[in-house]
């Protein structure tokens, strides 16, 4: 299993997630966004979609964890 946690807002995320089979997707998912939800906090919107892989960076780098949303000062 892969993961990839991308964060569009600071309270709307985007799960990807690589298992086996879109079977297995189905049967994790429950207690992943569960998890993610009570570490995220009660107000975090979590979207999630089954992939069979995840593309890398340039070099061929991944990283689990994407935030898109800039920080305000």
């Amino acid at each position: 299993m892969q993961y990839q946690l991308i964060q569009h807002e600071p309270e709307r995320f985007e799960l990807r997630l690589v298992t086996v089979d879109s079977k297995t997707y189905q049967s994790v998912l429950n207690g992943i966004l569960t998890g993610l939800q009570y570490l995220l906090g009660e107000s975090a919107i979590i979207e999630s979609g089954y992939y069979q892989e995840l593309e890398r960076e340039e070099g061929g780098e991944f990283r689990p964890v994407i935030s898109l949303c800039g920080v305000s000062v």
